[in-house]
């Protein structure tokens, strides 16, 4: 199962209790009633400004993991006013909301890239930028390549989508380029023309910002969670100037589940092998 970015907010947001989730009795593209909120006796301006997560429908589809801005909220009848989903809200559609002190969404959403950038080595492959060609031995590199040098490249020997069959070669240098300037890839031995060749590099996660983002698979969802989790917490003592015991001590707890979760977890990264001296 695909897990995404609404999925990360939503499971951190449920660890931190900052979450509500509830059952709708009906809604549509722009409300949901939530009848069990009534007897909470909530006042009209308790949740605007808040947000509102689709957390589950009846079929599984849209809006399914949706969120928008809460724009108005009458606590008589439990019904929620939200940015249009496209969408309708259903009958036993399960939501969450959130009062407006929580974190605002652009920060939340920043802070899962934070998470997801503290991990500075997950594998990447490049299929697409070079490509063979005769009487050629130096390839200009991606950017990205430059900000982490390759660590592996095979290259394509049949020109089939289902029969690649790729070679590893151990024949290449990384020749690194001044500041504003391209690195290179030198070969020392000719390429066939139109070959492809499979850059093996470690780099940053993509950054994220749709509900529907997806968070790399090499990342468990525990682990995603945890860190989110971490950066959530360390937002939160920083904004309170350290101040609150409670939260220092929930963080450190939460810390300690991190280091367990990376080490039940670890990220897949791929064999080096020596490269050959051939002289």
């Amino acid at each position: 199962m695909t897990y995404t970015l609404s999925n990360l907010l939503t499971d951190a947001l449920l660890r931190l209790g900052k979450i509500s989730p509830q059952v709708c009795s009906g809604g549509s593209a722009t409300s949901a009633v939530v009848a069990d909120i009534i007897a909470e006796g909530n006042s009209d301006s308790d949740f605007v400004n808040g947000y509102l997560f689709v957390l589950r429908t009846t079929d599984g589809l849209t809006p399914q993991g949706k969120f928008a801005k809460i724009t108005a909220f009458v606590g008589s009848t439990g019904t929620f006013t939200f940015a249009t989903m496209t969408d309708a809200v259903g009958a036993a559609d399960v939501v969450g909301y959130t009062s407006p002190d929580v974190y605002p969404i652009q920060t939340l959403i920043r802070l899962a890239n934070d998470a997801l950038s503290s991990i500075h080595s997950l594998t990447m492959v490049d299929t697409t930028t070079l490509t063979g060609s005769v009487n050629k031995t130096e390839y200009p590199m991606a950017v990205a390549w430059k900000r982490n040098p390759p660590i592996r490249i095979d290259i394509q020997t049949n020109d089939d989508s289902d029969d690649n069959r790729w070679y590893r070669t151990y024949a290449w240098e990384y020749v690194p380029g001044a500041t504003g300037s391209t690195s290179l890839i030198v070969f020392r031995e000719d390429i066939d023309t139109d070959m492809k060749i499979r850059v093996w590099y470690q780099g940053n996660h993509p950054y994220v910002s749709l509900y529907d983002d997806e968070i790399d698979e090499h990342i468990h969802p525990e682990l995603a969670k945890l860190l989110l989790v971490d950066k959530m917490l360390e937002w939160n003592i920083s904004t309170s100037n350290g101040a609150d015991d409670f939260l220092l001590q929930k963080w450190n707890d939460v810390k300690n589940q991190l280091a367990e979760a990376k080490l039940m977890y670890p990220i897949w990264r791929p064999k080096l092998g020596n490269k050959i001296l051939v002289v």
